[in-house]
């Protein structure tokens, strides 16, 4: 009735269409009266539960209490693909090749709509209304083609391996089947999962340590903690209860998606015990054919998370450190904090980085803190390296052309 998607959130078992809101008039309606008054629809279970829908604040606004929408599941459709046709690949491959167009079908395409405007009537005549008129073709300009890009793996000699990218770009296949640069062995770590997950779990760490061998990364057995109930603050205490200076990582086994679980459990390892995590859906393991491909991009996530170093590019630069800085505003803060981040690379691969992070002042864009920072990098890269870089180049986000003195 509205054509409006909608995610759903949680189903509110207490709710039917028979339970009351407030209307903007503030007066007490149900939902099987609202419907029909407003849209003359007809409910016709009236004792189905209602689906909920959390309504998370614009970007830049001030925190405000949470919205909640509860939706009749009568009035609903389901709209994107099912989970079952998603793991369908041929179904994923026909996705793609109607989503992302070569660019010379792309063209093709557009060929195809300006012939179909011309030899609409219709469409030329409205054309005609308005004093327009369409090329047959499309314009053309001089490009630029770079030089496929080389990427440094490990290997046995000390400049590593280098693999030479194709025409697309993509080296996704690469990186699963070469040594990584530099890997952290993963003695200590916490597995947590539902008791009804555990079979899943024992297959996850046996090819852990046959995807871990291959990769040149030692991986022990875990400790592992089931749990009678998937309830957040179950995940929460069995973390916090057995954290201590020697774990390595935390990795997770969540049976659904949920959002409040995953962001308590981030919060838990980012903010209140920093620590390495790893969430994994339940589904993404389920599969044993596949299980040996998951595993390999796990382990290089966990990898680059313990400090390890997977690949690089190769850059002509020997002596030079490369600096990103960001500003972001955070949307859900009363106060509108903003914080800026700073990183830069401290080898020559450009692998190993300093970071630092600073809170500005409200909306402000350009950090006061960047001279301490940078004196800060400056400091650890002659540490590391015994000298200073030659050159700086640095990444930042845009600015308008009158905040270009200013930077």
């Amino acid at each position: 009735y509205q054509r409006r998607v909608r995610g759903v959130d949680d189903i509110a078992w207490d709710e039917s269409p028979r339970s009351c809101f407030e209307d903007r008039r503030g007066n007490k309606i149900s939902y099987i009266d609202y419907y029909k008054d407003q849209y003359s629809i007809v409910i016709k279970d009236c004792s189905q539960p209602l689906l909920l829908h959390r309504v998370k604040p614009k970007s830049g606004q001030p925190q405000q209490e949470e919205r909640l929408i509860f939706l009749v599941p009568e009035l609903c459709a389901m709209t994107g693909l099912s989970q079952s046709t998603s793991d369908d690949f041929m179904v994923r491959k026909d996705v793609i090749a109607h989503t992302r167009l070569d660019p010379r079908d792309r063209i093709r395409a557009i060929k195809d709509f300006i012939s179909n405007v011309k030899g609409c009537s219709a469409a030329s005549d409205e054309l005609r209304k308005w004093n327009l008129c369409i090329d047959e073709e499309t314009l053309n300009v001089q490009g630029r083609q770079f030089d496929r890009e080389q990427i440094i793996f490990g290997g046995p000699n000390p400049e590593g391996r280098t693999y030479t990218v194709d025409r697309t770009g993509d080296f996704t296949r690469a990186a699963t089947e070469n040594a990584p640069i530099h890997t952290i062995d993963l003695n200590n770590w916490l597995l947590v999962c539902t008791q009804k997950d555990q079979n899943r779990c024992r297959d996850l760490v046996t090819v852990m340590k046959e995807g871990g061998r291959k990769l040149g990364m030692k991986v022990n057995a875990p400790v592992v903690l089931p749990l009678v109930n998937d309830r957040t603050e179950s995940f929460i205490r069995a973390i916090t209860s057995n954290l201590s200076d020697e774990v390595q990582l935390v990795v997770t086994i969540v049976p659904t998606d949920r959002d409040d679980r995953y962001n308590a459990i981030k919060q838990l390892c980012y903010i209140d015990s920093p620590i390495a995590s790893q969430v994994i859906k339940s589904r993404t393991i389920c599969q044993t054919q596949k299980l040996k491909s998951v595993v390999q991009k796990i382990l290089l996530q966990i990898n680059a998370k313990l400090g390890g170093e997977l690949w690089a590019c190769k850059i002509p630069l020997q002596n030079a450190m490369i600096v990103g800085i960001d500003t972001y505003h955070d949307p859900t803060s009363r106060a509108g904090a903003s914080v800026t981040g700073f990183v830069a690379s401290m080898n020559r691969l450009n692998t190993k980085f300093f970071s630092d992070a600073r809170q500005e002042d409200k909306g402000q864009e350009f950090s006061s803190h960047l001279q301490n920072i940078m004196t800060d990098a400056l400091k650890h890269y002659l540490e590391q390296r015994n000298e200073l870089p030659e050159r700086i180049i640095v990444f930042r986000d845009g600015v308008s052309e009158g905040q270009l003195p200013v930077v």
